[in-house]
C-alpha cells in the first residue's frame, strides 16, 4: 500500500511539473519595435532576376537529405550549392567525386516562421561539366 501511495504522489508532482511548463509552450515572443524594422519582409521562394548569375565551382557532388526528400549538392569551400531537380540526371551517377561545373546560379533568402532571416539557399541550373577529377 505504501508504494502505491509513493507511486501515486510522484505521478501527481511530475503531471503538475508538466503543467506548469504548457502555457509558457504557447506564448508567442514579442519583439519591440527596434527588432521588428530588423526583421526581412516576408518574401517568396522564387529569385529575382538579378540573382541570376553565370559561376564555375569546384566541388565534391553529395546527396543529402532522406528518403524521399534527397537532394544532389555540390559541396565547395564557400557553401553548397544544390543542384535543381532537371538537372540531376546530369550528375548523380557523378557522386563522390570532385568537379568542375559551371551553371547559372540562383540565390533565394529564407526565413524561419517567425519572419528572422534563416540565411540563403544557393541553386545552380542550366549545368555544363567542365572537368572530372
Amino acid at each position: 500500500m505504501r508504494k502505491a501511495a509513493l507511486r501515486g504522489l510522484v505521478l501527481a508532482l511530475l503531471f503538475l511539473g508538466i503543467a506548469a511548463v504548457l502555457p509558457a509552450w504557447g506564448k508567442k515572443e514579442k519583439k519591440n519595435d527596434a527588432e521588428q524594422n530588423d526583421v526581412m519582409p516576408n518574401i517568396s521562394l522564387s529569385a529575382a532576376p538579378e540573382q541570376n548569375i553565370l559561376v564555375r565551382i569546384t566541388g565534391r557532388i553529395r546527396l543529402v537529405g532522406n528518403e524521399p526528400f534527397t537532394e544532389l549538392v555540390i559541396t565547395t569551400q564557400e557553401r553548397d550549392y544544390f543542384i535543381e531537380k532537371s538537372e540531376v540526371y546530369k550528375l548523380k551517377e557523378l557522386q563522390q567525386r570532385t568537379v568542375t561545373i559551371e551553371g547559372i546560379q540562383t540565390v533565394v533568402s529564407l526565413q524561419w516562421a517567425s519572419g528572422l532571416p534563416a540565411g540563403n539557399r544557393y541553386s545552380l541550373k542550366d549545368i555544363k561539366i567542365i572537368r572530372l577529377e
